[in-house]
């Protein structure tokens, strides 16, 4: 018959933490024969100490992953041009920058300079309204070139303008429908690139969450079964302790079922 539980006292405990902090935890046989921890522990066993152990350190991962469940594990997602939270931001003005060829198309239409506007000008005018990415300005020219390469900008001296405008030719009149048909043209392909690159953010934050949810089982799983191996394993250093001074054991066979 098994000798009754008795209540922890303040000393045991802090026997218990001071061995802990000067043997490592798992090192329970070394804490029990140490000359300042064993007499206040005399009346504790291996597992006595790691289960007591287990229950009085901070930041013990599997109740809090029981408690926590899925949502301890959600990764947080850092792309300056997907999100910006609130924290980060320096001023109310600013906002999440749309893509490369929308904010080419407004820096353009904004700027409205006859003589067409160049890389830097353009750049200058987009960190003033939006949050960028670190050296967002060779992607910046990368897509301007491109642009003007698929004949959608036409190119003067190093100066960008919008396709079909000139400074010279063109009357009022004829300046203020361009602008309307760029302004109707831009916001138009903006809108469809956006569409593209929500459905590219979608299906890449699926994924995501997928691989997440499934490493959170794993983790669980994992933790069960390091729980379960580290019981069996006090349970043998126990058992061998009992064998070392009272002889062999013999282990009652199991009942059979009737």
């Amino acid at each position: 018959m098994s000798r009754p539980k008795q209540k922890w006292t303040s000393e045991e405990e802090a026997a218990l933490k001071a061995g802990v902090g000067k043997y490592g935890e798992g090192s329970w046989k070394r804490i029990r024969e140490d000359p300042e921890f064993g007499p206040v522990l005399v009346n504790r066993t291996n597992v006595d100490l790691k289960d007591k152990w287990r229950n009085m350190k901070p930041n013990n991962y599997v109740s809090s992953s029981r408690r926590k469940g899925r949502t301890s594990c959600i990764p947080v997602i850092d792309d300056p041009l997907i999100t910006c939270p609130e924290p980060c931001r320096s001023s109310l003005d600013k906002r999440r920058a749309p893509t490369y060829k929308a904010m080419i198309y407004q820096s353009l239409s904004s700027i409205d300079d006859p003589n067409g506007t160049d890389v830097n000008t353009m750049a200058n005018f987009l960190e003033s309204k939006y949050f960028l990415p670190y050296k967002f300005k060779r992607s910046l020219a990368a897509t301007v070139r491109r642009l003007v390469h698929t004949g959608k900008l036409e190119k003067v001296n190093n100066r960008y303008k919008l396709k079909g405008l000139s400074s010279d030719a063109e009357t009022s009149q004829e300046e203020d429908v361009g602008n309307v048909d760029n302004e109707n043209e831009a916001p138009r392909e903006s809108l469809q690139d956006a569409a593209r690159v929500a459905a590219f953010q979608v299906a890449v934050a699926e994924t995501k969450e997928y691989r997440v949810i499934k490493a959170c089982e794993d983790k669980q799983k994992f933790a069960e079964l390091l729980e379960a191996s580290t019981a069996m394993l006090s349970f043998a250093v126990d058992l061998h302790e009992q064998c070392e001074k009272h002889g062999p054991i013999t282990l009652p066979p199991k009942v059979p079922f009737a």
